[in-house]
Formats: C-alpha cells, sequence, structure tokens
C-alpha cells in the first residue's frame, strides 16, 4: 500500500507540473534538484535539495529567488477529526522542515480518496505550519512530549555543536 501511495504522489507532481494525462505512465526517477547555501551558526552549509516545482508567475531565469518554488505533497482526504490531527500534528511539520530549511515558502497538497483520484488542492504558507500544528489538540501526545519535541525542533546550538564536533577532525 505504502509503495502505491508514492506512486500517486508521483503521478500528483508529475499532473501538477507538465499537465500530462493522468492515466498515462510516470518516470519516477526524473527529478529537479538545486544546491542550497546556508550558515548555521559558524557554520557554512552546502546542500542539495528535490524541488517539485514553481510557479510560473514568480519564476524568473536565472532561478536564484526560491519564493517561486513550491513543495507537491499529497495526502488521504480529511474526513474524520483524526485526519485533521494527524495532517496538523505530523504532516505539515515534517513538511515545514524539508521546506524551510531549503527556502520553498509554499506547499500545495492534494487530498485524495482511496483510489488515488485527487479532489481538493489547498495551499498551505510554510511559515505558518508550526503555528498550525500547535493549535491542534488531541490524544496523538501529551503536552511534555509536545514541549521536548518543539525544544529539540528550536535547538540550533545543539545541531551546531554537532557539526563542529564532525567537521573539527577536517579542519585539523
Amino acid at each position: 500500500m505504502q509503495k502505491r501511495m508514492s506512486a500517486w504522489g508521483y503521478k500528483f507532481e508529475h499532473y501538477m507540473t507538465d499537465g500530462c494525462d493522468p492515466s498515462e505512465g510516470v518516470e519516477e526517477n526524473e527529478e529537479y534538484c538545486c544546491v542550497v547555501r546556508s550558515r548555521l551558526d559558524n557554520h557554512s552549509l552546502v546542500y542539495g535539495a528535490e524541488v517539485d516545482g514553481a510557479d510560473p508567475s514568480l519564476y524568473k531565469t536565472p532561478h536564484a529567488d526560491l519564493n517561486a518554488f513550491i513543495e507537491l505533497k499529497t495526502s488521504k482526504e480529511l474526513i474524520r477529526d483524526a485526519d485533521h490531527r494527524t495532517l496538523h500534528k505530523f504532516k505539515l511539520l515534517k513538511w515545514w522542515s524539508q521546506s524551510k530549511l531549503v527556502g520553498i515558502p509554499r506547499v500545495v497538497c492534494g487530498f485524495r480518496d482511496k483510489e488515488g483520484i485527487v479532489h481538493t488542492l489547498k495551499m498551505f504558507d510554510v511559515e505558518e505550519m508550526p503555528a498550525m500544528a500547535q493549535g491542534v489538540s488531541g490524544p496523538l501526545q501529551s503536552q511534555e512530549e509536545e514541549a521536548k519535541m518543539e525544544a529539540e525542533g528550536r535547538d540550533t546550538s545543539r545541531c551546531s555543536s554537532q557539526l563542529s564536533v564532525l567537521w573539527g577532525p577536517m579542519k585539523g
């Protein structure tokens, strides 16, 4: 089932970016990547990231401005309260970390039925995702667990010190 849902995601990306016939096959090994240079404290970081698409009204060549890029996702339709909680508590934070790290400002989600057919699209602003996730209550985790996750997720000094340990021997 997981493989099938992954194929639905590729098909959604392909349809949204190429406008192809949904009944056609999809090449799942094609992707567009960008190289991003960033800083974390005194560490210079360079990493590659796959980008799903760009808003044609914002896209300019050369594409140095990441504001044009979008991330495309699929998720099951939001029918029950538990579906909403899962989206807000888990998926939005995952999408946020993936997009924020690269600088992609928006995620477009296609909500699909049990057969993989997308019926609804919704655009999410990456900057608003943590607040959306925080505003959802439910029995998914305790307040103590939520506080710990939030502290760990925002602790850049921990990441920076780990990078120092890893890169220290290479400087010598």
